[in-house]
């Protein structure tokens, strides 16, 4: 499966900012949306092909916008790869039942998750 459309959901503009210049460089479509709400209603708008997202967001977290997506899209094939440095297990053990979602570690390399994508 090719991905080509990119939903990047994170609070921080700076963030955004490089990640969409990269991930346009290589050849992606991308949105941003800068919380989980506006993460939530880009998803049914713009039917990305894969999310990227932070854990820690104002308004909606990481974890509440993939809840939200799995309660409302419950057969959806959109692979979302939550960016974080947080290796606790009690962070992570939560993805269980998502399995089109994965963990990607902070720092972020830009190449690793084009290369991913």
């Amino acid at each position: 499966m090719i991905l080509k459309k990119i939903l990047l959901v994170d609070d921080e503009p700076h963030i955004l900012r490089v990640m969409k210049m990269s991930l346009e460089r290589a050849g992606f479509d991308v949105l941003t949306a800068k919380n989980g709400v506006e993460g939530l209603a880009s998803v049914h708008e713009y039917q990305p092909d894969a999310m990227v997202l932070d854990i820690d967001m104002p308004k909606m977290n990481g974890k509440e916008l993939c809840i939200k997506i799995h309660d409302a899209l419950p057969n959806h094939q959109i692979p979302i790869f939550i960016a974080t440095s947080r290796a606790e297990d009690e962070f992570r053990d939560w993805i269980a039942p998502f399995p089109m979602v994965s963990f990607l570690e902070k720092p972020l390399s830009l190449r690793a998750l084009v290369l991913r994508l």
